[in-house]
């Protein structure tokens, strides 16, 4: 019986050395794998989705300039994207500067199409930040991609969908007068969908998306190319968005007044105004899920 004891005294006194010397920080995880796994689960269900709108015509953002184009930050709990540089770099670095975003947060850039106002910052946010992917659509002209590849970006030609970080995904090149593509970002509400101008139409471009990851869409957002339509033609698009099961929008840039206004009448609380400085975010309880391929 002593010896016993003697036994679990000494099994106690080496617990506890071992405790105040730190070796339990230095357990290997596949010592612990339970352990290792929920923290890894824990820090993912902890993270967000947050898409910054950096460049817009649209104000919303006291101290942020306003201008003619388009740009936003997709910030994943992964990686980051800029989505399309709007039509002037120096405007877009002073809001990003502005917005608490440096360029060597950025781990990829995303351009819809092959237009000046979303073209217009590239080589000056290239300038400071090259070593990174330039996803464009193959059908972008010679220079744009030529400026890419000598500001030192690594020139990416999409044609289909393809997925550019954990969770986003190219449309791929959709039919239009130019050919474009969206960006589609899997969050815990649904699919959020972002346009640049939409010029194939922002139906097409949301059944793009749809064809692409599986889900409900819960936002579609960014230009609709509408300022010239007529009311008529804009209440059927809201009909048809709705008839996808599209449960909110969130218009700026290209898509006009009357586009807002209608909207906004229409959808009520769904409708989301946004413009430069906006941020909008969204639950990430997942690293990613499937595609449809």
């Amino acid at each position: 019986m002593k010896k016993a004891v003697q036994v679990i005294l000494g099994v106690v006194a080496l617990v506890a050395i071992m405790v105040s010397t730190g070796c339990n920080k230095q357990t290997s995880a596949t010592q612990h794998p339970f352990r290792q796994s929920t923290e890894e689960l824990s820090s993912v269900a902890d993270k967000t989705i947050e898409i910054t709108v950096i460049c817009d015509n649209y104000e919303h953002v006291a101290g942020l300039e306003a201008s003619w184009g388009f740009a936003c930050m997709v910030d994943t709990p992964q990686e980051n994207i800029l989505f399309d540089t709007g039509g002037d770099g120096a405007i877009l670095l002073n809001n990003m500067e502005k917005l608490g975003i440096s360029p060597q947060d950025i781990d990829a850039v995303v351009i819809s199409h092959d237009h000046w106002d979303h073209t217009g910052g590239l080589r000056v946010f290239l300038e400071s930040n090259s070593q990174l992917p330039v996803y464009v659509v193959t059908a972008f002209s010679r220079g744009t991609k030529q400026l890419i590849e000598t500001a030192g970006g690594q020139l990416v030609e999409v044609s289909q969908p393809q997925e550019i970080v954990p969770g986003v995904f190219s449309t791929g090149q959709v039919p239009g007068a130019p050919p474009e593509q969206a960006l589609v970002v899997q969050a815990d509400e649904g699919l959020v969908v972002v346009t640049g101008c939409a010029h194939p139409g922002v139906v097409n471009m949301v059944k793009a998306a749809m064809k692409v990851c599986e889900g409900k869409v819960h936002l579609v957002m960014g230009g609709f190319h509408m300022a010239q339509s007529s009311a008529q033609q804009i209440r059927a698009v809201i009909d048809q968005l709705r008839e996808l099961g599209v449960q909110k929008a969130a218009p700026c840039h290209c898509s006009g007044g009357q586009t807002r206004q209608l909207f906004a009448e229409e959808l009520g609380e769904d409708f989301i105004q946004i413009g430069v400085g906006s941020k909008l975010k969204f639950s990430c309880s997942h690293n990613q899920t499937e595609s449809r391929k």
